[in-house]
């Protein structure tokens, strides 16, 4: 069965607010990632949950990542939107999660931080 890939980001000592602001902060410092403050600052208010969105670009390809609380104080990845096409393959899609969880999880090395 072909499905999307999840990301949930968890942790026992940091809240989703805490792990909210650790995204914000990868972006500022990783090559290809922007924090779209505005947009997030909306989402979060729409949403009811500390929410942010990241702007992914490479060449010509750009998407925004969201990502929100959900109830369990996880931060999740709620979806990745495109910005120069209305929808993107599977495999694709797959394959930008595994791009943001490889830069993140070298972020979260180089930063120590307990997620």
């Amino acid at each position: 069965m072909k499905i999307h890939r999840k990301v949930a980001l968890k942790s026992k000592i940091l809240n989703g607010q805490e792990i909210v602001h650790n995204l914000q902060e990868f972006a500022k410092q990783t090559r290809n990632w922007k924090h779209l403050e505005e947009k997030s600052l909306a989402y979060s208010a729409d949403v009811g949950y500390p929410s942010c969105k990241l702007l992914y670009k490479v060449g010509q390809f750009s998407a925004v990542f969201a990502f929100t609380e959900n109830d369990f104080g996880q931060c999740h990845l709620v979806n990745i939107i495109p910005k120069n096409t209305s929808e993107i393959s599977l495999p694709f899609y797959n394959s930008l999660l595994e791009e943001f969880s490889v830069s993140f999880n070298r972020f979260i090395k180089n930063n120590k931080l307990s997620l």
